[in-house]
């Protein structure tokens, strides 16, 4: 079977950390390189990486001051010389089998991207979640425009199952393994632009549009660790200069891939996820010092700009679920008292 390169970005993760390395250093398919990638961490990463290295041949360690996630996984992809490779978050850890089942299941059918199952890891609770109701390959256009569509919101899969699939599982790099010389020929990177927001999703387009044949596997492959609230109510004073380049990254990937408008309603609800994870980090955030009349003038302003004003008068909220469709429902209907109204319902947004 052909060399894996595992790359993976490690920032303040002490306690997670060995669990993560061991459960790649154990996995059934032993031609594999694990390439970690200590990001200037300020605890005992950097040490633990380095123990790893002295102990197993086949780790690499790289050590680099903080520059975020994005640019430490290309820093560690730069390394990768394995056929395949794969992204791992090292609060996470792969099932013993992941590398083995992938792999084959790829070559089987002479892939360029191979999907995996995943397993979320919740509080007290873990349950598997399949991400599709079926395997498949696919290798035409408008199957894998479908499959982006799906990245940039979950309630366009074309192959939908009964559970409840948390946003963003289809985008993470970490289900996925990837022949490297699709990266290397494409010159696909994670997207250093975006401060760590949505450069997940960008990469999984791009492999996406780029990839001649797509295919997923029922096989659970990867543990997720999921933190409910961590990042959705953090205060974050560059959000909406993050939000424009988020915006500015997929315009660009329309402009090399779209041809009718096949991606624009999907990006829609990505643009209102924005909209409503900046309520809560900045607009209405409690650490947010600017007086409440100064607030809801720039969000004021900020709603009648492009993409924003775009998404709320023509996203479609057929499938969207109840919470959302009337969060929608109330921006149309109250025009330029939106954000009067925003501010009064913002603790149920």
């Amino acid at each position: 079977m052909s060399k894996i390169s595992i790359v993976v970005p490690v920032y303040k993760v002490e306690g997670f950390l060995p669990k993560c390395v061991d459960s790649l250093l154990a996995q059934t398919h032993k031609d594999i390189e694990v390439i970690l990638v200590d990001d200037g961490s300020p605890d005992n990463c950097g040490k633990l990486c380095d123990e790893y290295a002295q102990k197993d041949s086949r780790v690499k360690v790289i050590h680099k001051a903080n520059g975020g996630v994005s640019a430490a996984r290309n820093s560690g992809y730069e390394l990768a010389t394995g056929e395949w490779v794969i992204f791992c978050d090292s609060d996470d850890w792969m099932e013993a089998d992941a590398c083995e089942k992938m792999i084959a299941y790829g070559e089987k059918n002479s892939l360029d991207v191979v999907i995996g199952d995943v397993r979320i890891i919740e509080e007290e609770s873990t349950r598997d979640v399949p991400l599709f109701n079926k395997e498949f390959c696919v290798d035409t256009k408008e199957e894998k425009d479908a499959l982006i569509r799906t990245v940039l919101c979950k309630f366009y899969c074309p192959y939908p199952t009964e559970l409840g699939v948390k946003e963003g599982l289809y985008g993470g790099p970490w289900n996925k393994a990837v022949r490297r010389s699709l990266l290397e020929e494409n010159g696909i990177r994670f997207d250093i632009r975006v401060n760590g927001l949505y450069d997940d999703l960008l990469y999984t387009a791009y492999i996406f549009a780029h990839a001649n044949r797509i295919g997923y596997t029922k096989a659970i492959v990867y543990n997720y660790r999921y933190v409910a609230g961590s990042i959705t109510r953090r205060y974050n004073p560059r959000i909406v200069e993050t939000n424009n380049r988020i915006f500015e990254s997929w315009m660009e990937f329309f402009e090399r891939f779209e041809q009718n408008g096949e991606y624009s309603k999907a990006y829609h609800q990505v643009v209102l996820r924005r909209l409503k994870g900046t309520l809560n980090t900045y607009y209405f955030n409690e650490k947010n010092e600017t007086d409440k009349k100064t607030q809801l003038k720039q969000l004021g302003a900020m709603l009648k700009t492009s993409p924003y004003k775009e998404a709320i008068k023509c996203t479609d909220t057929g499938n969207m679920p109840l919470q959302y469709k009337a969060f929608v429902y109330l921006m149309r209907c109250s025009g330029r008292f939106a954000p009067n109204l925003l501010y009064l319902i913002r603790r149920f947004i």
